[in-house]
């Protein structure tokens, strides 16, 4: 009886994280992050120079993104070729999120669960 009463109280313990750890992920505010850092940059193409992002874009990027489904992202949108910058955010509660930007107005975020986020900042509505 008492191994009952045990396993129903493990499991209502259970209910509330496993809810949580099901929302989807948002896009952090800038109140959230407690810090960035640029990782990788794309090379220089002969003459052809990228666009430079830094933590600040990444930011400023954020706060004018939208998410839309990972189809969409794919095969809706246009993007400049071998232009990734990432790098990852620190979180002030602690999460590191992996950051993708690519000049164009595509990105994507990845936390640490695995969920990914796909973001665009373009295009008139």
């Amino acid at each position: 009886m008492n191994t009952t009463r045990n396993i129903l109280a493990m499991a209502l313990l259970l209910v509330p994280a496993m809810v949580v750890s099901a929302q989807d992920p948002t896009i952090p505010s800038g109140d959230a992050i407690a810090s960035c850092t640029v990782e990788s940059e794309p090379p220089r193409a002969g003459a052809w120079t990228p666009p430079q992002i830094t933590c600040e874009t990444v930011l400023a990027f954020l706060t004018q993104a939208k998410v839309v489904s990972k189809d969409a992202w794919l095969h809706n949108y246009s993007h400049v070729a071998l232009a990734d910058y990432t790098g990852r955010m620190t979180l002030r509660e602690g999460g590191i999120v992996r950051w993708l930007i690519r000049p164009g107005g595509l990105g994507t975020l990845t936390f640490p669960d695995g969920k990914e986020l796909f973001l665009v900042r373009c295009c008139g509505e």
